[in-house]
This record gives C-alpha cells, sequence and structure tokens, in this order.
C-alpha cells in the first residue's frame, strides 16, 4: 500500500516496527514487512495485509506511528506533533499565540499560530525562525506581530 507522509521524510520511518490505521473509528496496529521510500510517501508492505480486499479496507485511512518509533531529527528539526501548543513569541518578546497546526508544503511547513485575534501564519524557516526551545514550549520568530498578521 502507498501511503503520504505528512511529517518528514519518508527514509526516517524505515525504524518504525509497526503502525496503526485508522479507518473512521476503527484502528488497526499492523506490522511492517517492508518500507520502500517513493516520492512524499512510501510503499509500505505490512504483515497482516495478505490481499486486495484487505488493502481495499485500509485505503483511505490515517496512518500513526507510535512515537518510540520515530528516529532522532537532526540538529533544528523537530516532529510537529511537538511543536503544537508552544507558545510563540516575536524576538521582541511580543506574544503571538500558540502553535496550533502544521501544514506541511513542499520544501518546507507552514505554521498556524492561534490567538484570541485570529490565526497568523508563519513559514517555517530559518529566515523567520530565531529559535525553538521544546522544554520550555517557546518558539520565538523574527518580526513584529504587524508584519505577521499586516496590522
Amino acid at each position: 500500500m502507498w501511503v503520504k507522509f505528512e511529517s518528514g521524510e519518508p527514509e526516517r520511518w524505515g525504524r518504525a516496527k509497526q503502525m496503526v490505521v485508522r479507518v473512521g473509528e476503527t484502528c488497526y496496529r499492523l506490522r511492517i514487512a517492508a518500507i520502500s521510500p517513493d516520492g512524499i510517501g512510501a510503499r509500505i508492505t505490512f504483515k497482516e495485509v495478505t490481499d486486495p480486499d484487505i488493502a481495499a479496507l485500509l485505503r483511505g485511512g490515517e496512518v500513526i506511528a507510535s512515537t518510540t518509533d520515530l528516529p532522532a531529527l537532526p540538529e533544528g528539526e523537530f516532529y510537529s506533533y511537538k511543536l503544537t501548543g508552544c507558545k510563540v513569541v516575536s524576538t521582541n518578546g511580543e506574544e503571538l499565540g500558540l502553535l496550533s497546526e502544521v501544514y506541511p508544503f513542499g520544501h518546507h511547513d507552514v505554521w498556524v499560530i492561534s490567538s484570541g485575534t485570529g490565526e497568523i501564519l508563519i513559514p517555517a524557516v530559518k529566515q523567520f525562525v530565531e529559535s525553538v526551545n521544546l522544554t520550555a514550549r517557546l518558539i520565538t520568530v523574527k518580526g513584529e506581530r504587524s508584519f505577521w498578521d499586516g496590522s
């Protein structure tokens, strides 16, 4: 079955031993037989998926890996789930809101920063991101609020 990865490069998932496929309200824990990177996704063979009828049942499902199966990332890279909920401030200390969502776009992600006044979209690139401190749950971005929200 072919799977599109929305978090990071498919090669990073090669260490995973199993994944959960959620179809509607039902979850299936499946053991991985093989992963072959293929563009922005990968072809995954699950040991329990032995015929096309079983594969068809999983079509359109959400594939989830355990965080314990995720490989360490290079310095300066982060898994999306670890960033969600971090407070985002500008370099002058102005609070912009909380990182509420990460959109994967080609070469870089776009972060959605939510506050009581709406949402701000920030490209997750070095030109705009000053620092990420996961321990403090704090992300510092370059530029003032007016730069990001057009006010």
